[in-house]
């Protein structure tokens, strides 16, 4: 186990300490107050200076992070909100969004509202705001090095309709900087289902400001809509707050490395005590990749978004025969990590 710039054996690390708690651990707490009221948080403590927080009953996801005391994310006006108050009708979504390092989006429909066979889809789905069950604290030692690991299932499912089941393990390395997010998304149903799903990581002020840098091996680079074909020249640079700046959304195609991942890399040499941010994912099972750019006034925002398909909503999906379907009893493997830059 790696504390400070000093390694320690299990032994000698208990010379130290009457708790591990006291170094690093995972604390589970309510909140009471407001639209959070009986909200499930745990939070995480890795040791090494990056502390998070994951919330069981909002899928799971991870609102706050920070490195030494700085934040890494953009938490929007709405703050965090019970799921209870979720209202899946058209833009709805936005009112419980929180943004937080992770937002998950799907499992049936990821980006803009609409009507598909009937049925109506709201903005990024319902899994995002769904609770959590089973969830699972588990920390242990592997030889000399720590490890603290969550698990949560997370279902969407209807009687006469899908079931789809979302296997969440969120694991830590005490003493390195470092998330592990790794999904498994099984069909537990009797015929093929679409499968939408779309990683809405976040990321604020201190870590985003006018010195800020974006670094990502892109192949090609299309936009979303006339916002976003205007800022084209300043995909990878940042600005002061702006009112009434228009989002500008980037879809990327980013080179993959011989083991199917991708990576990029958010820099700002303001920090103090790290660079940055570094995000790698699963690029064979989420081959999209789309950059939210917003710097408006209190919407402050950086949004980085693998995905397994595009953000235009299920209907214009199936109307390009782009769904990606999922089998009975088939599950399927999603993963990303997060890393602190710290030179």
């Amino acid at each position: 186990m790696i504390i400070g710039s000093k390694s320690y054996t299990k032994e000698t690390i208990r010379h130290y300490v009457g708790d591990l708690s006291q170094i690093a651990g995972a604390r589970v707490s309510r909140l009471t107050d407001g639209k959070a009221d009986g909200v499930k948080t745990i939070e995480v403590n890795t040791g090494s200076g990056l502390v998070f927080t994951i919330l069981p009953d909002r899928c799971m996801d991870i609102a706050w992070a920070t490195f030494n005391g700085q934040s890494l994310t953009h938490i929007t006006k709405s703050g965090i909100v019970s799921s209870k108050y979720y209202d899946s009708n058209g833009n709805a979504w936005f009112r419980s969004y929180f943004a937080g390092l992770l937002t998950t989006c799907g499992l049936r429909n990821t980006g803009a509202a609409c009507v598909d066979k009937g049925e109506a889809f709201g903005l990024h789905g319902r899994i995002g705001n769904t609770p959590a069950e089973k969830v699972a604290i588990n920390e242990y030692w592997e030889k000399d090095d720590y490890y603290i690991e969550i698990t949560g299932y997370i279902r969407e499912a209807v009687f006469y309709g899908e079931h789809l089941e979302l296997k969440r393990t969120i694991k830590v390395k005490v003493g390195e900087p470092k998330i592990m997010v790794h999904d498994e998304v099984t069909n537990l149903g009797y015929k093929e289902e679409p499968l939408f799903l779309l990683y809405h990581t976040n990321y604020g002020f201190p870590l985003i400001s006018d010195k800020t840098t974006l670094e990502l091996d892109t192949i090609e680079v299309d936009c979303y809509d006339e916002a976003a074909t205007a800022g084209i020249n300043d995909y990878k640079r940042f600005q002061v707050p702006t009112k009434g700046y228009i989002r500008q959304v980037f879809l990327h195609k980013l080179r993959k490395t011989k083991d199917g991942q991708s990576r990029v890399a958010i820099l700002n040499d303001d920090l103090v005590g790290f660079r940055g941010v570094t995000l790698t994912y699963s690029a064979d099972t989420l081959p999209e990749f789309f950059e939210f750019k917003m710097m408006d006034f209190t919407d402050y925002q950086l949004g980085l978004e693998p995905s397994n398909c595009l953000p235009m909503g299920r209907q214009q999906e199936r109307e390009q025969n782009r769904i990606k379907l999922i089998k009975p009893n088939e599950t399927i493997h999603y993963a990303l990590e997060y890393a602190i830059v710290l030179e």
